[in-house]
């Protein structure tokens, strides 16, 4: 079945219209439809009975783009072929020209698909006439109005603003524009809006960015919250909170002075994720970095002037507080503060922990350097750094190393595994002095010093005021920075003393290290030693070593001069003053000797010389008797 279409628009309504928009131009405004008349054969015969129709409005004969949206018009009475509508695209439809209706047929008592009809139907000029009367959307360009065609005259100045034509003087800006284009200049350069390349003459008391009612103010980027800044009151004047950075951060309600400056992201609640930068205190501080805390969950006044610095999941949980970055840490001392590092803790008041990995302080005024897992866990005790070691009493300290205990109060050690026996007044353990033998008394074996080398085994004090020092490989005291270490020494010196592993200690006594020679009178340092008082005593500070034999320091000095000091006497002296009289002993008998061996030769003289007498004595009694 194929259906001509022979169309006529009725152009007598439109006309009317139109005539009636010269007279009644609000009704021509608003008016955007048109008559439609047709006619359909069916084989060259008027076809009659109602009819479906779907009109749609096109840019060209074929192709293009609608325009509107289509129309469906159901049961359209069709008599002896020619039917009528009314079509209504709307105004935008008829912006410009050319446009083609296209149209859809079918028998409504039949239903069925549609018969699209072909050619489209070109609208011409007639349509277009309801443009005459408005101004349709995109009708108006630059070609549709004359130069001159509008000027003050047409322009209402109560309803549209005339062309500006006064100007402002340096120094001044423009603070209203009349209705006739004059303008009010006022001092300063603010003027109706602020510049984006810039301002000058301003005041602030005047010309600023800000609200002027109690709502805060608000600076999007992106169409996200990127800037907050609300003034809040407190006992000492006005002060303000800001939040920058991320819009999930936040200040909690009735908090004063508080500052975000940057970081943050979302929340992910369902992973207990904490990303978002929080000020839960007065005069809290955030300076950026992602999940971080200042303040705790009491009052907002509760803990003042909290503040960290950046990095991520960091918390300032008391007044004062800080935290400078660094991952998981937490310092909940009030005037605390964690330097970096990675899940640390202050747990007490003026605690420090400079860095490093999972190191507490549980006392206060206690300190950690760094390293990883060492613990300060009582007043004033310090840890510089290493792993694994414990400060746990009072002033005590450990130099660094690895699982060193400074258990006692005013204690130190260092190295590895030196082990100063805690007492019953000793913080927590921590990992180095757990398991370590508690000394008999509350402060610990207290004022022990220890190092240990690098053995790997336990060097345990046995008492207090102990200096202790494990070295397998010897020790060295010099005055220089040459160690002169000999396998057979313990105890070495830069002056040539030492103690000898066996436990024998040698005087350095060479001559190259002497001058100034003097010879000596043996004979006066044994009479010096025969006149020395020599008697037994006992130390008053240490009895319990027992007695003692010798002479005083304040005799002997007298007695031979030696030494710079009346209350010492130095084993060299004493050693060369023993020499010196066995010397002067043995001169004297030396010249006992000579002396007797003289007499006796003298005696043997005398005797051989009675001897000789007595024989010829003997002679001569025998040659008497003879006679």
């Amino acid at each position: 079945m194929h259906i001509d279409l022979k169309t006529a628009a009725c152009w007598l309504a439109p006309a009317v219209l139109l005539c009636l928009s010269l007279v009644m131009p609000a009704r021509a405004v608003t008016d955007t439809s048109f008559t439609y008349q047709g006619e359909l054969r069916l084989s060259g015969a008027p076809i009659a009975g109602a009819h479906d129709f779907r009109f749609r409005l096109y840019t060209a004969e074929v192709g293009g783009s609608q325009q509107g949206s289509q129309l469906t018009l159901a049961a359209v009475p069709v008599v002896d072929g020619v039917f009528t509508v009314t079509l209504d695209f709307g105004a935008a439809a008829f912006s410009s020209q050319p446009r083609w209706l296209e149209i859809d047929v079918r028998d409504s008592s039949l239903g069925g698909s549609y018969e699209t009809l072909s050619p489209r139907t070109p609208l011409t000029s007639v349509p277009y006439a309801r443009a005459a009367g408005l101004a349709m959307p995109g009708s108006v360009n630059a070609a549709s109005i004359q130069a001159g065609s509008v000027g003050t005259s047409q322009i209402n100045a109560g309803q549209v603003q005339r062309r500006v034509v006064g100007s402002c003087s340096g120094g001044q800006s423009i603070s209203q524009v009349n209705q006739d284009g004059s303008v009010v200049c006022v001092a300063g350069g603010s003027g109706a809006g602020w510049s984006l390349s810039g301002n000058s003459g301003t005041s602030p008391t005047t010309n600023f960015l800000g609200t002027t009612d109690s709502v805060p103010l608000v600076l999007r980027a992106n169409d996200r919250r990127a800037a907050f800044f609300e003034s809040v009151d407190t006992a000492q004047g006005p002060t303000a909170n800001v939040i920058l950075g991320s819009p999930e951060n936040f200040i909690r309600a009735g908090v004063r002075g508080a500052t975000i400056s940057g970081g943050g992201a979302e929340d992910n609640v369902a992973l207990d994720f904490r990303a978002a930068n929080r000020v839960l205190s007065d005069w809290g501080t955030v300076a950026g970095g992602f999940g971080n805390t200042a303040g705790s969950d009491s009052s907002p006044g509760a803990s003042l002037f909290p503040t960290v610095g950046g990095g991520w999941n960091n918390v300032a949980g008391r007044e004062y507080a800080t935290v400078g970055g660094g991952f998981d840490n937490i310092a909940r001392g009030s005037f605390s503060a964690i330097i970096g590092g990675e899940n640390n803790r202050v747990e007490d008041a003026h605690g420090v922990v400079a860095g490093g990995l999972d190191n507490q302080v549980l006392g206060p005024t206690g300190t950690v350097g760094g390293g990883n897992s060492n613990f300060s866990t009582e007043l004033g005790a310090t840890v510089a750094g290493g792993i694994f070691n414990t400060a746990s009493h009072r002033s005590s300290m450990v130099a660094g190393g690895e699982s060193n205990c400074a258990g006692g109060s005013f204690s130190f050690a260092g190295g590895r595994r030196a082990k100063i026996r805690p007492g019953a007044g000793s913080g927590l353990p921590g990992f180095a002095c757990n398991g370590v033998a508690s000394a008999p008394a509350s402060s610990g074996d207290q004022g022990t010093f220890m190092w240990a080398d690098a053995q790997n085994s336990n060097f345990i004090s046995t008492g207090q005021n102990q200096f202790l020092v494990r070295a397998a490989g010897g020790v060295f005291f010099g005055t220089d920075n040459a160690v002169n270490l000999s396998p057979t020494r313990f105890i070495s010196t830069s002056t040539g003393a030492h103690l000898t592993f066996g436990g024998t200690w040698t005087n350095s006594s060479s001559r190259y290290l002497k001058s100034a020679f003097e010879t000596v009178d043996v004979d006066v340092i044994l009479r010096g030693v025969l006149d020395l008082p020599i008697s037994r005593w006992i130390y008053r500070d240490s009895p319990d070593e027992g007695k003692h034999l010798g002479p005083m320091a304040e005799d002997f000095h007298a007695t031979f001069g030696l030494g710079d000091d009346a209350s010492a006497i130095s084993t060299v002296d004493a050693s060369g003053v023993a020499l010196a009289a066995i010397q002067g002993l043995n001169q004297r008998l030396e010249a006992e000797n000579r002396a007797l061996r003289e007499h006796n030769a003298r005696q043997d003289e005398q005797m051989h010389l009675l001897r000789d007498e007595l024989a010829e004595l003997r002679r001569l009694i025998e040659a008497q008797s003879d006679q």
